[in-house]
């Protein structure tokens, strides 16, 4: 990965073609290999290099889902990007030189790429049996090339941070992706060989596209460089003005020289001048020791109330935690509290019924009937765009084994269970605040 940084002045563009026949594993050190767990692949792929430390983008790291929902391909992804270890402005200042301006060096590790563009390499490897037409009925292999960017998929942080996209994205199987020799098949077809699947490999993550903020670079740069001449004519300043003073000093002494004293010889003056020299020197070192007492002050106020302000996040975060963790309570983001929902108590439920409420409570759903040991739980909800949460339990033994929890979330989902073991199923279904509104199913397959 390079993005040059002198001259600041372009947008590094990387672009490579998607060859005819992969070359050897040797040469994509981060290609990564995953099976499909819950019907969606999972996988992480890298683009780092070391010769690239004095650049502003070092690497990235990718995380990929896809998955299958409803007929239609999903996608979702994680970032991170690392700034070069030794990047430096365009007038050579580094992190270590911006350290003495504190505000400068807040900007300085603020700064993060405008925008992304990749291209991932990937093959669909492993097809279930009897389970087509797949693309690998006529090829020998699925491998193709799907672009991502940071306007329709990605969200990016600062510096070394994991930043997940806002919510999935979705699309058609017909741009899913650029298949291997630009070959074309029907949507269904790539539908077909996604769903039959069950391995994939990342071979590889093309940077297409990194802007990196040239403006800021400058502005930082520019202000580094202003407040260094500043210091330096500040420093001359003192400078003249501690020589002024001497030299007056010298005046008045050497005008002293026709009084009658002991010391108005010119061994006497010197002295006298070099201890004036000497009160001048300690007064402004007291004045700089001064400066950085204050300064170290000021920097460890900050490092408390930034302390501070950690541990009441991270005490909030835990309320909120503890809160969400039980079925019957509720986090009220509006007034900051732990909110108690009233409980309602459902008939007894039926398999492959549909069940439809809303508004702020719990309801509980203990369904009848015992589905076949091993056989597999169709679940599917939805919640619209207010955020609920719906829980599944099997009871076995009087145990109560969570086997799905959504967590507060909003819009339309399916799932497939785990496989049965137990006596029940009981589902718990809390809406957050009123004016909520959810329907449900479970079906056995």
């Amino acid at each position: 990965m390079g993005i040059l940084n002198s001259g600041l002045r372009r947008v590094a563009l990387m672009t490579l073609a998607l060859s005819t026949a992969l070359p050897a594993q040797a040469q994509y050190p981060f290609e990564t290999t995953v099976e499909k767990e819950e019907e969606r692949f999972q996988a992480i792929i890298k683009n780092h290099s070391g010769n690239a430390s004095f650049e502003f983008i070092q690497g990235v790291t990718l995380e990929v889902q896809w998955w299958e929902l409803l007929g239609e391909p999903v996608n979702y992804y994680k970032l991170k990007w690392n700034r070069g270890t030794n990047f430096q402005l365009p007038s050579g200042t580094t992190w270590d030189d911006l350290s003495e301006y504190p505000d400068l060096l807040r900007r300085f590790d603020a700064m993060k790429p405008l925008s992304f563009e990749f291209e991932i390499d990937f093959e669909l490897k492993d097809m279930k049996p009897n389970c087509g037409p797949t693309i690998m009925d006529t090829v020998t292999f699925a491998r193709g090339s799907r672009f991502v960017n940071s306007t329709k998929h990605l969200l990016i942080g600062k510096n070394g941070e994991v930043q997940s996209s806002l919510s999935p994205g979705s699309g058609s199987w017909a741009d899913f992706a650029t298949w291997l020799n630009d070959d074309t098949y029907p949507p269904e077809v790539v539908k077909k060989t996604f769903v039959c699947a069950t391995t994939l490999t990342l071979y590889k993550i093309n940077t297409l596209k990194a802007e990196i903020p040239e403006r800021e670079i400058a502005a930082i740069d520019a202000a580094y460089a202003k407040r260094e001449k500043e210091k330096e004519q500040k420093a001359e300043e003192e400078k003249k003005k501690k020589e002024d003073k001497l030299k007056d000093l010298a005046a008045r002494l050497n005008g002293e020289k026709k009084a009658p004293a002991p010391d108005s010889s010119a061994d006497g003056i010197t002295g006298r001048l070099l201890n004036a020299e000497k009160k001048l020197e300690a007064r402004l070192e007291a004045e700089r020791k001064a400066r950085e007492e204050a300064e170290r002050r000021r920097l460890e106020e900050e490092r408390r109330r930034r302390e501070e302000e950690e541990r009441r996040k991270r005490e909030r975060e835990q309320h909120i935690k503890d809160c969400t963790e039980s079925y019957y309570t509720t986090w009220d983001y509006g007034n900051n509290r732990c909110k108690k929902l009233e409980l309602a108590k459902e008939p007894h439920a039926e398999f492959g019924t549909n069940y439809a409420a809303g508004g702020a409570g719990v309801h509980v759903f203990d369904f009848d009937g015992r589905p076949r040991a091993g056989s597999q739980l169709y679940l599917s909800y939805n919640m619209n765009s207010v955020p609920d949460r719906i829980i599944v339990i099997f009871i076995d033994g009087g145990q109560e084994n969570v086997v799905y929890d959504s967590g507060m979330i909003g819009g339309s989902y399916a799932r497939i269970l785990k496989p049965f073991k137990g006596q029940k199923v009981k589902v718990i279904l809390t809406g957050s605040e009123n004016g909520t509104a959810w329907n449900f199913s479970i079906s056995e397959q």
